[in-house]
């Protein structure tokens, strides 16, 4: 089977780690509202150890599929270093709005990220997009990296990686109007559905973009 025919049959199949994915995706959206919700009335006003507290999920996520399956999951590492780079700066924030207006600047810092692998030539993408259609099924992953190695599909995944760089950006300035507009507890409720939407329609088109060119490919042989 040629290179153009391998990544079109592989693109075309059921993205067999969708489900866990969009699991990932639930627990990630839910998970760090409830924590702080739980947490908010037992501290004063404006402290931001509900917002620290709040990175237990995704952090516990990630260790849960490691632990069990050898698996890391892309979505909790997301999810992880955002709260990472949040707490960072809620710890050295005198109040817990000038700390969500810093979460909102971590979604950049994530696309500048993106933009970073995908100069080096590494698209992060690259990675998301394995979890996305191998899931942990070997055979399936093995596939997928025998095409990865393909020179065209790694230009795709260059550009998506760039796609993904500007659409971060954007999401953090649709953040920072709800960080002002909001108060605390809105916006925790609110920041994630607004994230994990955007992540969704990256992922939608990605793998819709991937069959897109994949067939392009397959065209001009």
């Amino acid at each position: 089977m040629s290179d153009a025919a391998m990544t079109v049959a592989a693109a075309n199949q059921r993205p067999g780690g969708l489900p866990a994915l969009m699991w990932s995706l639930a627990i990630n959206l839910v998970g760090p509202y409830f924590i702080f919700s739980l947490a908010e009335p037992h501290f004063a006003p404006g402290s931001t150890t509900p917002l620290l507290l709040s990175a237990i999920v995704p952090a516990a996520e990630l260790s849960f599929m490691y632990l069990r399956k050898r698996v890391v999951d892309v979505i909790a590492i997301i999810s992880l270093v955002q709260l990472a780079v949040g707490i960072a700066i809620t710890l050295t924030a005198h109040s817990a709005s000038a700390a969500v207006t810093g979460h909102a600047m971590t979604h950049a810092a994530l696309g500048f990220v993106f933009g970073v692998s995908a100069l080096s030539g590494r698209p992060l993408v690259l990675s998301l997009a394995r979890q996305t259609m191998a899931g942990s099924d070997p055979e399936r992953q093995a596939r997928f990296d025998e095409i990865a190695k393909i020179d065209g599909a790694r230009r795709v995944f260059i550009r998506l990686s760039w796609i993904w760089m500007v659409t971060l950006c954007c999401n953090s300035a649709i953040l920072l109007v709800a960080a002002r507009a909001l108060p605390t507890r809105d916006y925790v409720l609110v920041s994630p559905i607004i994230s994990y939407g955007m992540l969704g329609l990256l992922i939608w088109g990605g793998i819709r973009y991937g069959r897109y060119a994949a067939a392009k490919a397959m065209a001009r042989r």
